[in-house]
């Protein structure tokens, strides 16, 4: 399979934690590799410069704008939904992209400045 991109990402990264739990950046990793059906050989493919994995930079970009957006709160270890996440959620349950987070006043302002 080919590895998702970052705004792939984004929709079962914040369907997994919708429960309002807190969640470690490993359980969403693991989630999302049986999720998106990656193989060992898909997630150990490293990026141009090989300093990092594809698959681990991906999944950092879909945390960093979900959090931009407000959707997600992060810590360096955990993650959890925040009520404007569950209520996005609910008015996109089917797909969501970097545009679609523009609609929110936080995340437009961000890229403004961007």
């Amino acid at each position: 399979m080919t590895i998702p991109k970052y705004n792939e990402i984004m929709l079962p990264m914040l369907q997994n934690i919708v429960n309002q739990k807190s969640h470690s950046y490993e359980n969403i990793s693991e989630f999302l590799i049986k999720h998106f059906k990656l193989t060992d050989e898909d997630i150990s493919k490293l990026t141009p410069k090989g300093n990092k994995r594809i698959f681990d930079n991906r999944v950092q970009w879909a945390r960093f704008y979900l959090t931009k957006s407000g959707l997600m709160e992060n810590s360096k270890r955990n993650s959890k939904i925040t009520k404007e996440g569950i209520s996005f959620l609910k008015k996109h349950p089917d797909s969501f992209n970097k545009t679609t987070l523009l609609e929110i006043p936080q995340f437009a302002e961000y890229m403004k400045k961007a």
